[in-house]
């Protein structure tokens, strides 16, 4: 459910991008219930709890008593998250490039009113 009317203490995410840069993807086979050796792409549960606990539960029960698994769905919105920081620096740039370009066209400007009065 993601209605507003189930949630309390809503705050806005921040400073993602540094979190979501640390995770490392891997490429593993699993150990049990894989006879034809396929390979799967994920996390380490045990890693990712160190970053992003609330993407990590404990399974509980016979079979699985502490097995860790991820809510991997969670990491959408990370990415969601990440993504957005990105942008905004790449705005920031953006707006610092198009301010050097002008200083720099008005330099160019400059030196050639000077180079033009060293000619005369």
């Amino acid at each position: 459910v993601s209605d507003r009317r189930f949630k309390t203490d809503i705050r806005p995410l921040s400073n993602m991008l540094e979190n979501v840069l640390s995770l490392k993807p891997y490429r593993y086979q699993y150990t049990d219930n894989n006879p034809n050796q396929k390979e799967s792409l994920g996390f380490v549960a045990q890693e990712v709890q160190e970053i992003f606990p609330e993407l990590v539960q404990k399974q509980e029960g016979e079979r699985e008593d502490g097995v860790l698994s991820l809510n991997y769905s969670g990491f959408s919105v990370l990415a969601i998250q990440a993504i957005q920081e990105q942008q905004e620096t790449i705005e920031q740039q953006k707006t610092e490039l198009d301010e050097q370009a002008e200083k720099i066209d008005k330099l160019e400007q400059r030196l050639g009113r000077l180079e033009a009065l060293l000619n005369k």
